[in-house]
């Protein structure tokens, strides 16, 4: 019995990676372990987005090469993002790892699996970006009542600062029919949640000359029989359509949470990005989200710091959160990546005032969050429940519509222990910074 066990680091794209990997590697002579240690296989799927990404793989790679010498595990195999970035370097640098996988290699897993027990060591950085349109999905990695459907991969955006498309490509769509089947063999099989995903889910289907499709998917998606939620990430605005807007307001199974990466409103530096919205777009998109989607949830992600960025443009940037009121909202400091062309741009800025801006912005926003969250004090909502608890005034934790799940806030319930899955109608009774105070008012659904 061949002993393997896999840790994924980066985003939810990589764990659906990681779980179509075990997907494939799964058998009865196969057991997938959740110990880091005493395996024969350590996979480590990497993430090698931005710096801090790159820094944590190698340290993870480093790591378990440390078991490997001290007999621990067997073999390492390294695969994902950070091989397909910097592939013939890391084979260079770190030749006590067995096998590299890149990010277009990955259906050869089992093969590489059984060469490096073999004692060979494995190389797979030359396969062409594809898609994988299964029909089935993998080995979960999430809470069973969650799970993470990618519907698309890679990106056709060139912004400035970001490489992902070196590592992942043009944009490729799966078919309608293979997601309608892996959503619906999900939901059967007790998920009650499912998160689209992808680089650009608003992007989906243009590759495949069906640029409209993705209102169709969430219709056909909300079609199918069950009591669940559709949760919809990562859908920048230059795809972001009327229609899109107006399934999400229609369809009660879909979330009313709106995942809309803007990164900046300045007009230099969203024109310097490379982004393809200017500042009177992004507001009147925001603008209409909220007049087409009662009670909608906001999140979004902005870049701190990125070239040329005086304390004018962003002071533009802080002026624009105070008046905007996200719900939800993620900051990052510029990072120069290597093979972008920000990172040779003029006027970088150093690190301290990166640090500070951040800090800003972030005080900022708690501000913001404890004032919308004042607001559902004495409202009744749906969530569902993530955990229970052992607390003794809270015995379960869950989310409401907007919340997505591993990066948002979540509702701390007062009453009864109820399981992973279940869905409560709860009143408001408090609120934290981010989380709120609940109390159950009826019996959940099943």
């Amino acid at each position: 019995m061949t002993r393997i066990a896999l840790t994924s680091l980066g985003c939810a794209r990589n764990l659906v990676d990681s779980e179509v990997m075990l997907g494939r590697l799964a058998s009865d002579s196969v057991t997938i372990c959740d110990e880091m240690d005493d395996v024969d296989v350590m996979i480590i799927n990497t993430c090698g987005f931005i710096r801090e990404a790159v820094e944590e793989s190698i340290d993870a790679i480093l790591q378990f090469c440390g078991l490997k010498k001290d007999g621990r595990l067997k073999k390492v195999i390294a695969v994902g993002c950070l091989v397909q970035r910097y592939g013939e370097e890391l084979v260079r640098e770190l030749p006590e790892v067995d096998g590299f996988v890149g990010v277009n290699d990955q259906a050869t897993i089992e093969r590489v699996v059984k060469e490096v027990l073999a004692g060979k060591r494995v190389v797979e950085l030359s396969g062409q970006a594809r898609i994988d349109d299964r029909n089935g999905h993998g080995v979960a990695l999430t809470p069973a009542h969650f799970r993470y459907v990618k519907i698309c991969d890679g990106c056709n955006h060139r912004c400035s600062f970001c490489a992902i498309p070196g590592i992942k490509g043009k944009l490729r769509s799966r078919s309608r029919h293979s997601i309608l089947s892996e959503a619906r063999g999900l939901i059967e099989e007790g998920a009650k949640e499912i998160v689209l995903i992808g680089q650009d889910t608003a992007e989906f289907g243009h590759d495949r000359g069906e640029p409209k499709s993705l209102p169709k998917l969430l219709r056909d998606i909300c079609a199918i029989d069950g009591d669940f939620w559709v949760r919809l990430l990562y859908s920048c605005p230059t795809h972001f359509t009327e229609e899109l807007l107006e399934v999400i307001s229609a369809e009660d199974k879909i979330c009313r949470y709106v995942d809309l990466p803007v990164q900046h409103i300045d007009a230099g530096i969203l024109k310097a990005m490379g982004r393809h919205e200017t500042p009177e777009e992004i507001l009147r998109l925001i603008r209409r989200i909220r007049q087409v989607i009662p009670e909608v949830s906001i999140r979004t992600s902005l870049i701190l710091g990125f070239p040329g960025e005086g304390e004018r443009e962003f002071q533009r940037l802080l002026d624009f959160v105070r008046d905007t009121k996200f719900e939800r909202l993620g900051a990052f400091e510029f990072s120069p990546e290597e093979g972008t062309i920000a990172a040779s741009m003029p006027g970088q800025v150093p690190e301290e005032v990166k640090d500070e801006r951040f800090d800003r912005v972030m005080r900022l926003q708690q501000e913001i969050s404890i004032e919308n969250n004042r607001k559902l004090l004495g409202k009744k909502q749906r969530i569902i429940v993530d955990e229970w608890s052992e607390h003794p005034d809270y015995r379960c934790v869950g989310r409401g519509e907007g919340d997505a799940p591993e990066v948002d806030g979540c509702v701390f319930v007062k009453g009864r222990t109820a399981r992973p899955g279940e869905f409560l109608t709860v009143e408001f009774t408090g609120c934290l910074e981010y989380d709120m105070i609940a109390r159950e008012l009826d019996e959940p659904s099943q």
